[in-house]
């Protein structure tokens, strides 16, 4: 008995701290299931939604025109985006293809563009910028025009899919994570030949000055374009590959972003600072 009488006090004591016990914590629910969009035009509503109210955002770029060696870029910035249109700045690091690569300074605001080109450009007396666009008459400079080209025009995803009406579909849509953020994935499709007879540029969305039917040929019947969208209808990516129309090659272009809605501060540089060519 003596021997008895311990061993059932441990074991009483034992279902005492057993009762105090806390419960075991249930898992944490799992994340309520990403809306999927089914069609484009749906999709492009309520994106242009979300960036109506945000407006501003941080953005890392990275691109490269294939088939010529040296020419990809990487650059950080902010954008802006006004009634008037987009306003973008960064700093980037642009390759020379043998050269070593240059850093420069790109701003875009809806009716312009412009470079401060790399410390080795020669420019004139108290000025340090230089209006970008078709008829820069210095290669380097011209080089730029794809990437501001795609960069108005990728922005505003909504807005060139509400432009381009059903020229565009979902081609495919997944659940994809992206750095972290729930996000869907979507891979888009615009009919060029569906474009062309709406008369819009296919790169800028503006009314074209020629028709797409004059200059596609029948392996550029279509471009694709990617979108990633968060729980929000936030964009937090964007990849474009698309012929480029001045040279042989294909431009693409990956652009992420974040801090959507926080301030950022965007201006053109002054006048009497820019040289227009």
């Amino acid at each position: 008995m003596r021997c008895v009488a311990p061993l059932l006090l441990s074991v009483a004591a034992a279902t005492l701290l057993a009762g105090c016990a806390s419960p075991a914590k249930p898992p944490p629910p799992a994340p309520p299931a990403m809306t999927t969009f089914g069609s484009a035009a749906e999709l492009g509503s309520a994106v242009a939604a979300a960036q109506q109210v945000d407006r501003t955002a941080r953005v890392t770029l990275a691109g490269e025109l294939t088939g010529r060696p040296g020419s990809d870029f990487h650059g950080v910035g902010v954008v802006r985006l006004d009634d008037a249109g987009p306003s973008m700045q960064f700093a980037e690091q642009v390759g020379r293809g043998a050269a070593a690569p240059a850093e420069v300074n790109l701003v875009i605001v809806p009716d312009a563009a412009f470079l401060k080109p790399p410390a080795d450009m020669v420019l004139p007396p108290r000025k340090t910028w230089l209006q970008v666009g078709p008829s820069a008459r210095d290669p380097f400079v011209r080089s730029f025009n794809p990437m501001i080209d795609s960069l108005r025009a990728d922005v505003q995803p909504g807005q060139l899919i509400t432009r381009y009406g059903d020229a565009v579909s979902i081609v495919g849509s997944a659940e994809e994570p992206l750095d972290g953020d729930n996000a869907v994935r979507y891979d888009l499709r615009v009919d060029l030949a569906k474009v062309a007879a709406l008369r819009i540029d296919p790169v800028t969305g503006q009314p074209a000055r020629r028709t797409t039917t004059g200059t596609t040929t029948t392996a550029q019947v279509s471009q694709d374009f990617t979108l990633w969208v968060d729980q929000n209808n936030r964009l937090l990516r964007t990849r474009v590959n698309r012929p480029n129309p001045a040279t042989p090659g294909t431009f693409t272009l990956d652009t992420q972003y974040r801090d959507w809605g926080k301030a950022v501060k965007i201006g053109p540089p002054l006048p009497d600072q820019v040289v227009v060519q």
